[in-house]
């Protein structure tokens, strides 16, 4: 679908952003030109830090299962 849309619309500069309603909304955003990689969802915005642990509160490893832990700054 991304790739249909870039196609469609060369010269629109598409933003993929991750929320969550527990932050009251976005809190990552992917740059414009790292956007094809489907799976990631951005770096943390100013104010905020993430991290990925699971339920023992330990940092996760790749393809672990895991909660988004996320604190501002």
């Amino acid at each position: 679908m991304l790739t249909k849309i870039q196609n469609r619309f060369p010269e629109t500069k598409i933003h993929k952003i991750y929320s969550l309603a527990e932050v009251s909304g976005r809190f990552c955003i992917m740059p414009s030109h790292l956007i094809s990689i489907e799976e990631a969802v951005g770096m943390p915005m100013p104010g905020f830090s993430v991290e990925i642990r699971n339920e023992a509160g330990n940092i996760c490893k790749h393809n672990e299962q895991s909660l988004i832990c996320i604190r501002s700054k």
